[in-house]
């Protein structure tokens, strides 16, 4: 009777073991793709941030144009990653 209730905890061991391993993969895997998403939109700020001149840097309609290439990365990369699944 004792061996059954050690192979019993044994195997709920092995089965929480095994789900709390598919958690962390599940966040790992959104912490990812925010990573991914994020990282074109870094490199359009920081091209544009930077003490150099850029077309359109003296008007205002130059900035709505690098807000607006940055939303349609944004969109583009948060419908790609949901056809796909990872979000």
């Amino acid at each position: 009777m004792l061996e059954n209730f050690k192979e019993v905890v044994e195997g709920l061991e092995s089965t929480n073991e095994s789900v709390l391993s598919h958690r962390v993969n599940d966040v790992l895997r959104i912490l990812t793709a925010f990573s991914a998403i994020l990282l074109p939109l870094t490199l359009v700020a920081s091209v544009f941030g930077m003490n150099t001149a850029v077309p359109g840097e003296g008007s205002l309609a130059g900035f709505f144009v690098v807000v607006g290439v940055m939303v349609v990365i944004l969109a583009g990369l948060l419908w790609s990653f949901r056809k796909r699944g990872v979000i």
